[in-house]
């Protein structure tokens, strides 16, 4: 009975130390993620929109591995994306990215968000644009 007791104890013990570590890690992406989103931000500022747009395409891999397609920050990143787009003149695929982060938005946030209504204005002035 006593090495059932401790094999049950040394097994919780073992799953709970994993689910730290597990945790641990997922923070330490989460951390790496906005360190990225912001960088490419501060480079599409710069006029570095390739440079940009290869960080946030590979934020949006990790978000998407991390949350879903369905989630706030990965709507945030399809429209980082659709700007870089946009600033390069390429409204066509501009205009794909932020109708992509409006279905996420009117899915998870509602019509009535305030990103949501970012969303909006981001296709009225591509539409503008072109």
């Amino acid at each position: 009975a006593l090495n059932v007791e401790i094999k049950n104890y040394l097994r919780g013990w073992y799953e709970a130390t994993m689910r730290a570590l597990a945790e641990e890690e997922a923070a330490k992406e989460d951390g790496d993620i906005a360190a990225m989103h912001n960088m490419a931000s501060s480079l599409r500022k710069q006029g570095k929109q390739a440079e940009a747009m290869i960080v946030l395409k590979r934020c949006l891999v990790l978000i998407v591995a991390m949350y879903g397609e369905l989630h706030p920050d990965t709507a945030a990143v399809e429209t980082q994306i659709g700007l870089v787009h946009e600033e390069l003149g390429e409204y066509d695929k501009a205009l794909r990215k932020f109708e992509k982060a409006l279905h996420i938005r009117l899915v998870v946030q509602r019509e009535m968000h305030p990103d949501t209504a970012g969303n909006y204005a981001n296709l009225g002035n591509t539409y503008a644009r072109k």
